[in-house]
């Protein structure tokens, strides 16, 4: 099912790079090509992201690059919409319940475990703070074909390849980086350093390959048990 809504406070994702005091643009920009490769050829996915990592961490305590920042994920026509996001820590994900007359549960097995209960038809739903850089896994405990990710990365500067492989990241802050591109069933793939400086632009030199496996949705219920419904386990591809 392709995503019908999505959204995310990237304040990245400006179109116009701001200005310093000497008028001269603030920030570089990042540019490059990421494929997501399968059996050794490109495949399509609506799901493929990268994010730039800076090779030195600021020294002492910060805060999260997430804080103050929102997505969503609903519930609906039981299933989750859209299935993958990805957020820096810190960010807070809704998961609301469209369906009418139905009750949904979210929660996750992923280390630290969270469970946000049942609860029917709410537009504003429940929400949970991701603070753990990680991949999460997210289902309903009522319906064992939903399921969704949530990939949380330590870094504000998140952008969606689109669907020619390209991607660009705006008025990001002089300094050394690594690109590392990601999508679900696949490891982090992560480029070369990359110097941005104000101004500039800096495009990777060799395009990043992804390299995506196959997985399957089955899953226990939160307690343990399985699911009633014992069909085919649907496959993630």
């Amino acid at each position: 099912m392709k995503p019908r809504f999505l959204r995310l406070c990237f304040p990245l994702l400006l179109l116009v790079a701001p200005f310093g005091a000497d008028g001269k643009p603030a920030g570089g920009i990042v540019n490059g090509r990421v494929f997501a490769i399968r059996d050794g050829k490109a495949v399509a996915r609506d799901d493929l992201y990268v994010y730039l990592q800076p090779t030195r961490r600021p020294r002492g305590k910060h805060a999260a690059p997430g804080e103050g920042w929102r997505a969503e994920i609903r519930q609906e026509n039981t299933q989750f919409t859209p299935h993958v996001v990805v957020v820096p820590t810190g960010a807070v994900v809704a998961f609301p319940n469209y369906d009418k007359g139905v009750e949904h549960n979210v929660f996750s097995p992923t280390d630290p475990p969270f469970d946000l209960g049942l609860y029917n038809y709410n537009r504003k739903g429940k929400d949970h703070r991701f603070d753990d850089p990680d991949e999460f896994e997210i289902y309903c405990d009522q319906h064992r074909d939903m399921w969704a990710r949530v990939k949380v990365v330590d870094s504000p500067y998140i952008v969606k390849v689109d669907d020619t492989g390209r991607f660009t990241f705006q008025a990001i802050p002089a300094g050394t980086y690594k690109v590392v591109a990601w999508t679900r069933n696949s490891l982090e793939v992560p480029s070369e350093p990359v110097v941005v400086t104000d101004g500039a632009v800096s495009t990777l030199r060799a395009n990043l390959h992804v390299q995506v496996g196959k997985g399957k949705h089955c899953h226990q219920r939160k307690d343990g048990t399985p699911y009633k419904y014992a069909g085919p386990c649907p496959e993630d591809d």
